[in-house]
């Protein structure tokens, strides 16, 4: 099993966008917030993919379905009014039909469960299910007696205070209960200040806070640092010479194709370069230290002999 588990926040698997202050979704298929892509992009560029696993609770899940199917509701009613005041005004002098695929309710629904297991099968999601034991629930009354994150904050004018902090507290449970029961390092991509601290949960509420802490879980140094250090003149004209070129005028390209921390020290890195020089394209593989800001090359080869 991996060795960390990364739960989204329904914040980040749903997107919503305004027009004509009428607030929309996405519904031909899952579009979560950017988050969700930046993280999960960031997964793949540092070459951990086997050792994370990304997870979604039920709570999340759900309450991700009921905001679609409300919003397809009322969006779909707003439009269809507007549709018939511009017919009443235009009367026949306007031609205008059109056609909802899933016009009732247990047409969306259906659609929508198809949509759901499309996007957690592209996406490699796993849906976890909160946890329905006695344990669970006295945990839950103990934090909402003393107060203890989420409850103490559900009273925000942002939130419903009747059910905002419970959900919150399942979701939080289920993780915690998660950790407990694989020993993984967890941690929470969200959105909502709502949540507190949690010592056994790692909160992240941006890309820049999921990169310095899954650094420094996996023992890596920061990809994005390593690639400004590559991009440098000096570290530049090594790479090129070492192919028996000059980094000037002639190179009219040099791109960093793969970044990937060598497991068993995080001070390596092994590098493939592309570049091309006076129409010449070499691929390049380097190995880059970290504390010594020193790139050696290990092998080159032309790609278009």
């Amino acid at each position: 099993m991996a060795a960390i588990s990364i739960f989204f926040d329904t914040n980040i698997i749903e997107a919503q966008f305004t027009h004509d202050k009428v607030n929309l979704m996405f519904h031909n298929k899952i579009v979560p917030n950017t988050l969700f892509y930046d993280i999960t992009s960031y997964i793949k560029s540092i070459k951990n993919e086997e050792r994370v696993d990304l997870y979604i609770s039920s709570i999340s899940w759900e309450e991700m379905s009921l905001h679609l199917k409300e919003n397809h509701k009322t969006s779909k009613d707003k439009f269809c009014k507007y549709i018939e005041a511009f017919n009443k005004a235009y009367g026949d002098t306007l031609d205008l039909s059109y056609e909802f695929k899933h016009n009732s309710i247990e047409q969306y629904n259906e659609y929508l469960e198809v949509i759901k297991g499309e996007f957690l099968s592209a996406n490699n999601c796993n849906i976890i299910d909160y946890p329905k034991n006695v344990e669970c629930f006295e945990q839950l009354v103990y934090k909402c007696v003393h107060k203890q994150s989420p409850f103490q904050k559900a009273k925000g004018s942002r939130k419903d205070f009747s059910d905002a902090g419970f959900k919150d507290a399942l979701i939080l449970e289920t993780i915690i209960c998660h950790k407990r029961d694989t020993g993984n390092t967890c941690i929470f991509i969200t959105n909502d200040g709502d949540f507190g601290n949690e010592s056994d949960i790692h909160i992240c509420s941006n890309l820049d806070i999921f990169k310095n802490t899954i650094s420094q879980i996996l023992g890596i140094q920061n990809i994005d640092t390593v690639r400004a250090r590559l991009n440098d003149e000096y570290i530049k004209e090594t790479i090129v010479a070492a192919t028996g070129n000059a980094y000037d005028e002639s190179v009219s390209s040099f791109d960093i194709v793969d970044i990937v921390p060598i497991a068993e020290d995080d001070d390596l890195f092994d590098i493939t370069i592309k570049t091309t020089i006076n129409e010449t394209e070499y691929n390049i593989k380097c190995q880059y230290e970290m504390s010594s800001n020193n790139v050696e090359v290990l092998e080159y080869h032309i790609e278009n002999e």
